[in-house]
């Protein structure tokens, strides 16, 4: 084994120092060179690429996760926000029924054509929404935000609380329904506002029919089985809803353009509710659960 001999020491040199022991022999400082991370233990060392490359699969997979749970939060939230706009939709219906003797907009055709989301009418209730090319309201609370994007109204109103629903032939024989206001009890399942289709075209937005139910319509048809029509011009449908009422806006739940799946109510009391089509029906029996009444004789109609 080689030695060498320093002032007053002699050292034992192991395989490998030898360029060491020469680098300090000669002044050349310790034998560690400047990128040894020896001589800088501070200096921070850099990613791998197998280090970088599972930082980026970690990352994936977090995004992977988290990407269907925000979409369900935000798909939520927009239901609430929907409900909030009824809600307000049920206040102007409030305020006109206590400025007519508890009596609700009337929807007519005829040469003075009255529809309860005229800007001259429930407007009067909601200055906040926008008055129309046509003289409806229309943006704010009129859509809901889970509508499609064109949709200035996303509401239609329960043709049964019509104060006047004109002309005669839009009325139901009266074993189908009886005409109620403000005054009519069980006023917390009598349906006030329901969501509707947006396809009526009008200035490049698209809005709800005036009114759902009536006519010669079962309570149970009127929820799950009165198909939609195609309007011209207006929105079109790859396949027609088997309802007039939009039960895929607010969930993905089974045939799209189905009736099936959920939607905000508006009950006259002033309260909404989120409500399935599974508790509005029977489809064993092809009757209404009513839990929610189109009009007060819902039982006998049926």
């Amino acid at each position: 084994m080689p030695l060498i001999c320093t002032v007053n020491r002699i050292h034992e040199i192991k395989p490998g120092d030898a360029s060491r022991v020469r680098s300090s022999m000669f002044g050349l400082g310790d034998g560690l060179s400047a990128t040894d991370p020896q001589r800088h233990p501070n200096t921070p060392r850099g990613f791998t690429l197998i280090e970088l490359l599972v930082v980026i699969s970690i990352i994936a997979l977090l995004v992977g996760i988290l990407l269907p749970a925000l979409g369900a939060a935000r798909k939520s939230a927009q239901t609430v926000k929907c409900a909030s706009n009824m809600r307000q939709l049920g206040i102007g219906f409030m305020g006109y029924a206590t400025d007519n003797e508890g009596k609700y907009p009337a929807n007519i055709l005829n040469k003075s054509t009255t529809w309860w989301y005229q800007a001259s009418v429930i407007g009067v209730y909601m200055p906040g929404d926008v008055k129309t090319a046509s003289g409806s309201i229309g943006g704010l609370t009129m859509p809901c935000p889970s509508d499609i994007e064109n949709a200035a109204r996303s509401y239609t109103m329960n043709f049964w609380a019509s104060s006047d629903p004109s002309p005669p032939g839009w009325l139901a024989p009266p074993s189908r329904g009886e005409l109620w206001d403000a005054g009519a009890p069980n006023l917390s399942n009598l349906m006030l506002a329901v969501e509707g289709w947006s396809l009526f075209p009008s200035g490049g937005l698209l809005f709800t029919r005036a009114w759902l139910g009536g006519e010669d319509f079962t309570p149970y048809q009127n929820f799950v089985d009165r198909p939609e029509a195609q309007v011209f011009g207006g929105r079109e449908f790859p396949t027609l809803p088997s309802s007039r009422l939009d039960f895929n806006r607010h969930n993905d739940v089974g045939t799209p353009y189905d009736a099936q799946g959920s939607a905000n109510f508006l009950y006259a009391d002033g309260h909404v509710s989120l409500k399935s089509d599974t508790e509005l029906v029977n489809r064993s029996t092809r009757k209404s659960t009513y839990d929610s009444l189109w009009s007060p004789i819902d039982r006998k109609a049926e």
